[in-house]
């Protein structure tokens, strides 16, 4: 009904900025495929809270309603919470120290290990950091770190604390190395003209002039 109604007039808007590109084609034929598309609803109200129900043209079945679904290789969910994708990365981490076991077992040194880890396991621990570090649990944060706590415990001979295997391998937490990431990101986006927008400059809201103190 109307979602439906609403859904087609932002294909049609969007087929609109489309069309301009095709000048040997006088109509363009969009077609939705049905198995790929579905249904990811975002409502945090109680009171308001039901299930979407869209049929697209020609069907009579709606569209499956999904509450979670990985997007390049990043698991969104409809509460808007992060849960889900640090199970997610912390699975698929988890599984790559067989890795530096079994190089520590040929005979691998130190460094090596460190560099294997960097690369192959502290890459998951870090994809897409700015899209959710921001909004990360302190208990999902601790989930990550423990991923590294069990990497140094293999590197290293003689692993006692965690604190003391960071300063060992001059390392960093999985949060502090997060925060100097986001940094970098925005410094990024900052300086690129496509998406300096991102990061506005803050306004004065006020005429009070400031006092500098030496």
């Amino acid at each position: 009904g109307t979602y439906s109604a609403i859904l087609w007039s932002i294909l049609g808007h969007t087929m609109g900025h489309i069309q301009p590109y095709y000048g040997t084609y006088t109509a363009i034929i969009l077609k939705i495929n049905r198995q790929k598309t579905k249904i990811f609803p975002f409502n945090f109200t109680r009171s308001f809270d039901f299930i979407p129900s869209i049929n697209l043209p020609g069907n009579t079945e709606p569209l499956e309603v999904v509450y979670s679904t990985k997007l390049l290789r990043v698991v969104c969910s409809s509460n808007a919470k992060w849960e889900e994708n640090t199970t997610y990365i912390t699975k698929r981490a988890t599984k790559k120290l067989w890795m530096l076991r079994r190089l520590k077992w040929v005979g691998a040194d130190q460094e090596s290990l460190l560099e294997a880890y960097k690369l192959h396991v502290m890459s998951i621990l870090e994809e897409c950091v700015p899209l959710w570090h921001s909004s990360l649990t302190i208990k999902d944060s601790n989930r990550l770190e423990k991923v590294q706590k069990m990497a140094f415990s293999i590197i290293l001979n003689n692993y006692n604390s965690y604190t003391k295997s960071l300063n060992t391998l001059k390392e960093e937490t999985l949060k502090s190395r997060r925060k100097t990431l986001c940094l970098k990101f925005a410094k990024n986006c900052v300086n690129n003209k496509k998406t300096r927008k991102l990061f506005p400059l803050r306004k004065k809201l006020h005429k009070f002039k400031i006092r500098f103190f030496f």
